[in-house]
């Protein structure tokens, strides 16, 4: 995938920055990952720790089972109150679940009209985050009321396009490495749509790969390395 490098030059900056997460169960992370860190942890340590900015703010706001239309009945709650300089989004899985296709154009609709608040409102960078895949061939009700989830990827895609956010495409990212190691899905998924510490080590990699801040040789960097 092609890198994003927009927030290199903020990142070199002295001036803190605050990070804003906001989504559903995959980005709270709770529940699926037991004792181990989620995605947003492992990139506040990459952020604090391992790049030298002790003084950034990583605040993950995301709440299991929610959907768009519920972040944006909080939305002054869950994302303006803080003026972040980043906000990092994941959201559409629940949405797959509760939306016919034929309200899609609707639901991309209210998703850019919220991106367009928070550019005005300030944000310096948006992250757009496609759903990682959801296990198709399992015939289990969470998964088969999901089977709509790579249409939203799409409008995630074209949200990303137009609205300058940097795009951080997991569905993409997990089907490369699924051809390379069919193995990887398996190891990757708590069930059928929530991502284990692996899936999270995945998303972890992807995010930072497309920021431009990855680094194989780095102590996160070295964790459960899919090749």
């Amino acid at each position: 995938m092609k890198k994003s490098p927009q927030l290199v030059p903020r990142l070199q900056s002295s001036e803190p920055i605050t990070w804003l997460f906001c989504g559903d169960s995959i980005t709270h992370g709770s529940v699926h990952l037991l004792e181990f860190r989620s995605y947003v942890q492992l990139f506040e340590e990459r952020i604090r720790t391992e790049l030298k900015r002790p003084l950034d703010a990583v605040i993950n706001t995301a709440i299991g089972g929610w959907t768009l239309a519920q972040i944006l009945k909080q939305e002054s709650h869950l994302i303006f109150r803080f003026r972040p300089t980043v906000v990092s989004m994941c959201i559409g899985m629940n949405d797959a679940a509760h939306i016919e296709l034929d309200q899609l154009d609707a639901w991309e609709t209210s998703y850019g009209e919220l991106l367009q608040r928070l550019r005005e409102a300030g944000t310096e960078h948006l992250i757009l985050h496609t759903p990682p895949l959801v296990d198709v061939a399992s015939m289990r009700p969470m998964a088969q009321k999901r089977l709509n989830a790579p249409h939203f990827s799409k409008a995630i895609r074209r949200l990303a396009e137009t609205h300058g956010a940097v795009l951080i495409d997991h569905e993409h990212f997990w089907i490369d490495r699924a051809k390379a190691n069919e193995r990887v899905t398996l190891f990757s998924q708590s069930d059928t749509i929530h991502p284990n510490t692996y899936g999270h080590r995945m998303m972890f990699e992807c995010l930072c790969r497309q920021l431009d801040i990855w680094d194989p040789a780095s102590q996160l960097g070295r964790l459960f390395q899919f090749q």
